[in-house]
Formats: C-alpha cells, sequence, structure tokens
C-alpha cells in the first residue's frame, strides 16, 4: 500500500539473523529459504535494499556470533547491536545518507 501512495519510497529489508535454539520457530533451512527470497525482494528496485542480519550475526561455521547474542544465543545484546561494528543503526544511517536522506541518525531525534 505505501509503495503505491509513494514509489520511490525506500524500503529495508533485514534478513532473519541467525539461532542456536534447537527450540526456534524456524528451522536453519527454512531461514535460509526465507532469507534468499528476502534478499530477491530487492532484484530490480533500487529504493529496496537488504540489512542482512544473518550474514553479520553468523560465524564462519555457521554459528551466531556470541558476542552479539544474550547467553541463550537467540536474543539480541542490545548493547552490541547499537554500538558494535555492524550495528543496525550505523547501517540504516550511512543508507539514508547515500539516498538523500535530511535524517542521518535511527538512533534518537
Amino acid at each position: 500500500m505505501a509503495l503505491k501512495k509513494n514509489p520511490n519510497l525506500p524500503i529495508v529489508l533485514c534478513t532473519i539473523p541467525p539461532s542456536a535454539d534447537p527450540m526456534a520457530a524456524i528451522k536453519p533451512a527454512e531461514r535460509e529459504a526465507l532469507n534468499a527470497k528476502i534478499r530477491q525482494l530487492t532484484e530490480g528496485r533500487k529504493n529496496i535494499v537488504v540489512c542482512d542480519l544473518f550474514a553479520a550475526l553468523v560465524d564462519a561455521k555457521g554459528s551466531p556470533k556470541a558476542e552479539y547474542f544474550t547467553a541463550d544465543k537467540l536474543h539480541l545484546d542490545a548493547p552490541d547491536m547499537i554500538n558494535g561494528p555492524n550495528c543496525c543503526c550505523l547501517f540504516f544511517s550511512n543508507w539514508m545518507a547515500l539516498n538523500g536522506s535530511d535524517r542521518t541518525r535511527l538512533d534518537g531525534p
């Protein structure tokens, strides 16, 4: 609906981050397939970009990077997500600046 009103509206889609929880609602193969579909949604659309949380939060072995998660390896550890090198705020701020937004910060007014 938003795109009908404004076809140039910037849209950020986030992939599903990794999880080491065996009881997670989505299994690894399902997560991989869904993340691939999320990435495909950007094809041919200059106003849609992917914030790849999975790639930013997984190690070389495919496990969640412990420093970005709480002890349960399911929930993101907010301080690291706000201040870490792969933080979402930095991604969005940089993307918005590159796309001509007059707002350059997402973590406050």
